[in-house]
């Protein structure tokens, strides 16, 4: 993982990131919510819920179940505290496209 990456890992670790939520306490944006409209675009909300990204997570989901223990649960300690599994998360943000758009 390069620097940029880990530096990334640590924004979304700490909601401290180009989300919604994040960038609407400092007025950059007019509403803390996802354009999906089912909830806050928080870290949580963009890896485990938001519906415009279901494909690109069930591909990351596929990944990491194919190197870890089938019992895994996508959870965010085990996406982004576990480093086995952070080269398909960034893989996930990258096909996302999510944080191109700022």
């Amino acid at each position: 993982m390069d620097r940029k990456e880990a530096a990334m890992v640590v924004q979304l670790r700490t909601g401290h990131c180009g989300l919604n939520r994040y960038l609407h306490q400092f007025g950059h944006m007019d509403t803390p919510y996802c354009k999906c409209e089912t909830g806050k675009e928080t870290a949580e909300h963009f890896f485990l819920e938001c519906r415009h990204y279901k494909d690109q997570r069930r591909e990351m989901q596929r990944k990491i179940k194919q190197k870890m223990e089938k019992w895994l649960r996508l959870s965010m300690e085990n996406l982004l505290g576990n480093l086995e599994t952070r080269k398909h998360v960034m893989k996930y943000v990258r096909q996302t496209k999510r944080f191109e758009e700022q």
